[in-house]
């Protein structure tokens, strides 16, 4: 909501820090801490990026960015569980797994066996509650924010 409130850049950098200072402040600092924060800097800045529906306008315009913002909610949050996956999916799984990574193999052959694995380990379960977690914030909450974060734009222009 901020990153497609407040843009691209105010976006990434939310998404970093927010999870830079979770990790801190709950004592999560680990090798995946920096893929989750590029991951959710990403998202940030992609929702920054979205299109602005300004020749809409009043209940209108709100149906219709509350309507954007939770398909690309739900998108992110499956690319969210996939770049995440990245990080160990080697590792985790080992090279000798019908799923597992294959040094040296073809391209396609290692994301096939990407694709398998992340369907099966998160696609499924997690990645499927953040989406649908995601889908009802944006629905309840949504509208209510996006309309503080603009006037909160506006003001600092000012």
């Amino acid at each position: 909501l901020a990153g497609y409130a407040l843009g691209a850049r105010f976006g990434l950098v939310l998404g970093m820090l927010t999870i830079l200072g979770s990790g801190i402040i709950m004592g999560g600092i680990g090798p995946w801490t920096a893929f989750q924060m590029f991951a959710a800097g990403w998202v940030g800045a992609g929702a920054g990026l979205l299109p602005r529906l300004r020749a809409l306008h009043g209940r209108i315009r709100t149906v219709a960015e509350t309507a954007l913002l939770v398909g690309y909610g739900i998108i992110a949050s499956y690319l969210f569980g996939a770049i995440m996956n990245l990080w160990f999916w080697p590792f985790a799984v080992g090279t000798t797994a019908s799923i597992g990574y294959v040094p040296g193999g073809d391209v396609t052959v290692n994301l096939e066996h990407f694709a398998v694995y992340t369907l099966v380990t998160s696609t499924l379960t997690w990645d499927t509650v953040r989406a649908l977690t995601t889908t009802i914030g944006i629905i309840v909450a949504g509208p209510m924010i996006l309309a503080a974060l603009s006037r909160a734009k506006v003001a600092v222009r000012r």
